[in-house]
């Protein structure tokens, strides 16, 4: 129920704070009569949010302010008619809330302390970590925990601004030694010294998984990738050993090499094909992440403590660098360290939690995965699914599609709009389904060396191979041949 409204009378001592009266209420709008000078005095215009008084107290927000055409008596202040649109409420406690309520008639309307409402919903969070400044004096914060159940999306038109920001996110959960095993993807290794010593950088294109252990789709997808779609048969008898146990490559090759000698007529050449796939395969230096000799010595221990740092957990995150890998395989790779965490998380029954940053997560995955408890995601994209229904967290970045395809909206699409368009490098929007208004704010710099750059990967390896022609002679000059 509403509290009873006092009554405002226009006629009273004027208050230095603006303060209006509610003069009419529909299910997503109200009226509030003002008095102009204050109005004007206090920079009322489309987009102020009001606070209206009430069990719950409503929000709303400005979307027109009229001067009422009629005479004004002499003796009254002239009044502005303002239309706001109901967003939201406040708590007791006074914390924002996205579900609106309807206030009363009569019932005060103050300009919202934004400032004051954005500090008590955040002193709630469970694992705050700072992202950058909502004003000059409030830090915006992020729930680390909601990464887990709900992910978190990064987008924008430009990739240095993303990049950045997931960076920024992944050194603050770093900093706070969040308890999650935090997996980076890196498509296109320009995060190699974004995080200094708490990261190790993992070359998978080097090693990433036997071609054991990959399922039999991950299988298929890396035989088809540099060669014609497998037929029924041979994709029949691929998912036939693999249920057999037949988890090596060597175990694999060796099975069908015995069941193309006992085979008929009808199967002799699919089992023929696949021999002749698993050893082009394993000749392929661009397969090599999964058919190489180094892939093919990685234990299952090997593999946890490279993508998962487990049971060291020194340094505590790896950085999984897709960059020297063949554009027809990343995606592969993707879904194959996707799946591990998934599993790690699962299996580990939360006693391991699991996030996973995705650099390029367009270019990688088809299709948005599923979310728990115990396995996060949080990942640049180049569309964001905010909207009326979105259930995400989304740090907005100048997006132009996003301008575009919510400019001709009204209320919060159009808000979400017209802060999009306002933004500059540096600057984002916080749309959190938890919070009745998109949140600008300055994301926090990072230091120069940590900025994403494929660049200075580029530089790094020229390092590596100038130490290692240094090395070389070295060691030939210090031969008995020499």
């Amino acid at each position: 129920m509403n509290a009873a409204p006092q009554p405002l009378s226009f006629n009273q001592e004027r208050s230095p704070s603006a303060t209006g009266v509610v003069a009419a209420v529909s299910a997503v709008h109200t009226l509030v009569a003002m008095p102009a000078d204050r109005a004007r005095d206090a920079g009322v215009t489309v987009g102020t949010y009001l606070e209206i008084e009430g069990d719950p107290r409503a929000i709303a927000v400005i979307r027109g302010v009229e001067t009422p055409a009629a005479d004004a008596d002499a003796d009254s202040f002239e009044l502005v008619i303002i239309e706001a649109e109901l967003v939201g409420r406040l708590s007791c406690e006074g914390i924002p809330q996205p579900q609106p309520c309807c206030p009363a008639v009569g019932a005060r309307a103050t300009i919202l302390d934004r400032e004051a409402a954005l500090g008590e919903w955040q002193s709630r969070f469970a694992a705050p970590v700072p992202l950058g400044a909502a004003t000059c004096d409030t830090s915006l914060l992020l729930d680390a925990q909601r990464l887990l159940a709900e992910g978190l999306e990064i987008v924008g038109d430009s990739d240095q601004d993303t990049g950045e920001t997931l960076a920024v996110v992944v050194r603050a959960l770093l900093r706070q030694r969040f308890p999650a095993r935090l997996v980076f993807l890196d498509a296109d290794s320009r995060f190699t010294a974004s995080f200094g010593r708490a990261a190790s950088i993992v070359d998978c294109n080097q090693a990433l998984l036997p071609a054991g252990l990959l399922t039999s789709e991950e299988m298929r997808a890396c035989l088809e990738a540099f060669d014609t779609p497998l037929t029924d048969d041979e994709w029949y008898f691929l998912r036939m050993a693999q249920v057999a146990g037949e988890r090596s490559l060597k175990q694999l090759i060796a099975a069908f090499e015995r069941e193309r000698g006992q085979a008929g007529a009808a199967s002799h050449d699919a089992y023929a094909s696949l021999l002749r796939r698993l050893r082009d395969a394993r000749d392929d230096e661009r397969l090599a992440l999964f058919f190489g000799e180094a892939a093919e010595d990685l234990t299952p221990e090997a593999i946890l403590q490279r993508l998962f740092r487990l049971p060291d957990g020194r340094p505590p995150m790896a950085v999984c660098q897709l960059g020297d890998v063949d554009d027809a395989l990343k995606p592969v790779a993707a879904r194959v360290i996707l799946r591990l965490s998934r599993t790690l998380g699962e299996q580990a029954a939360g006693r391991v939690p699991v996030l996973l940053a995705i650099d390029g997560c367009d270019d990688l995955f088809t299709e948005r995965d599923e979310l728990s408890a115990v396995h996060g995601r949080f990942a640049v994209v180049r569309s964001a699914g905010y909207g009326a229904e979105a259930s995400s967290l989304c740090i907005l970045h100048r997006h132009a599609a996003t301008i575009a395809r919510l400019g001709e909206g009204q209320g919060a699409e159009a808000d979400i709009a017209r802060e999009c368009s306002r933004l500059e490098p540096g600057e984002a929007l916080l749309l959190d389904p938890k919070l009745p208004w998109p949140q600008p704010f300055t994301v926090d710099p990072l230091p120069q060396k940590a900025i994403p750059s494929a660049t200075r990967r580029e530089n790094a390896s020229a390092e590596m191979d100038v130490q290692a022609l240094l090395n070389a002679v070295v060691e030939a000059f210090a031969s008995p041949a020499h």
